[in-house]
């Protein structure tokens, strides 16, 4: 299993996922993170749309919500590899909910020690990392509290650059 300890991300790849969320409000937005991993520093150098399918199933007095993720057909990853996802949490704080620690771990189980990335589960690879974006906005003003975790839900430091 990779063992990120710290991210760098470009500023403007941070500016369009802040707008790309903010223009989605109320709802959140979600894109794949791709990059290249360098002895514990993964350098992220895309953010890719993905696609959100949501299917909401009504049993008696519960109701029970799945979604299906796949990247976007417009898509293009150029060579670089798949490592999570990251998502915009509207108006709360970016630490991860059931919902979000949940989705996270879909695919894992207590034989999976060795995930790196490369395993394929439900159409999609399994998550190393999430990262999560508070963002807030009143009036004219916007605001952002970008956190990343690795796979033991442990913050991970990141460094926003403006070049990489």
């Amino acid at each position: 299993m990779k063992n990120i300890q710290q991210i760098i991300i470009h500023k403007d790849l941070v500016n369009r996922f802040l707008k790309k969320s903010l223009e989605v409000l109320p709802s959140e937005y979600i894109a794949g993170i791709m990059g290249e991993e360098k002895n514990g520093l993964l350098l992220i150098y895309d953010l890719i749309a993905i696609e959100v399918e949501r299917t909401v199933f009504h049993k008696e007095e519960d109701s029970i919500e799945i979604f299906y993720y796949k990247f976007s057909d417009d898509a293009e990853a150029e060579n670089f590899k798949y490592f999570g996802s990251i998502h915009s949490h509207p108006a709360c704080s970016p630490i991860p909910s059931e919902l979000d620690i949940e989705t996270f771990y879909k695919g894992f189980n207590d034989e999976a020690d060795d995930i790196d990335g490369d395993e394929i589960y439900d159409g999609m690879p399994r998550d190393i990392i999430m990262g999560i974006m508070q963002v807030n906005k009143k009036e004219k003003v916007s605001q952002y509290n970008l956190m990343f975790y690795n796979i033991d839900l442990n913050p991970i430091e990141t460094l926003i650059s403006e070049n990489l």
